[in-house]
Order: C-alpha cells, then structure tokens, then sequence
C-alpha cells in the first residue's frame, strides 16, 4: 500500500507501507496509487498538478525544436535525391555543353530551393 505525505495541499512525498502496519505517524496519511510528488489533494480528490507557464514554454520550445529538425532532415534528404537524380545521367549520351549546363542548372536550382527550406 502507497501512502502520501500532503505538505501545503500537495503530495510531498509517497512511502510505501505493509497495510498490516502502517506507521501511527503515517495512519492518517490518504492512500495513493499513481499519484506522486506534485499532485494536488483538497483533503479527499487529487488532481494532477498544473504546469506553470514556464513548462508549458519549455514544452513548446522542445516540439517546436523538434519540429524544424524534423523538416530541415527531411528537406536535405529531398535536396540530396534530386542532385542525385540530376547527376545520374549517363553522361555518355549528353550531346552537347548545352545538355550538361541544364543538369548544372538543375543541380543548383535544387540546392538554392533546399536553402530557402530551411529559413
């Protein structure tokens, strides 16, 4: 059995007891089961504990990081597929300078959008 040591209409600490025998100086203590440190007790519910402001913002901060990281790795691997695609072409049928300055051409434009993406 989980008891809860409330401190100023919160948990405080949870000890674990042998129902059999508690502790007197725990035996008014409320029994918990998931509740831990942090959660608050108006004397007969607990509730979970509300995140201040500053998680909530280091939470966002850490989605949103992950978030960018996310799309900028994606990103380099789309830039990455299109050079090679560009690049794959069996260079003995390119005709003339022309053909190779439009794969160039495609080689840059795609490193150019692939810049643009991750601003």
């Amino acid at each position: 059995m989980k008891k809860a040591d409330i401190q100023n209409g919160a948990i405080a600490n949870v000890i674990e007891v042998d129902p059999d025998n508690v502790p007197d100086w725990a035996a008014d203590w409320p029994t918990v089961t998931n509740e831990g440190p942090g959660w608050l007790y108006d004397g007969s519910t607990f509730s979970e504990p509300v995140p201040t402001a500053e998680e909530v913002a280091i939470e966002l901060a850490q989605a949103r990081a992950a978030a960018i990281a996310e799309v900028v790795a994606e990103t380099e691997r789309k830039r990455l597929q299109v050079i090679h695609d560009a690049v794959a072409v069996d260079f003995k049928d390119v005709k003339n300078v022309k053909d190779v300055a439009g794969k160039l051409a495609l080689i840059k434009a795609a490193n150019t959008k692939a810049e643009s993406l991750k601003k």
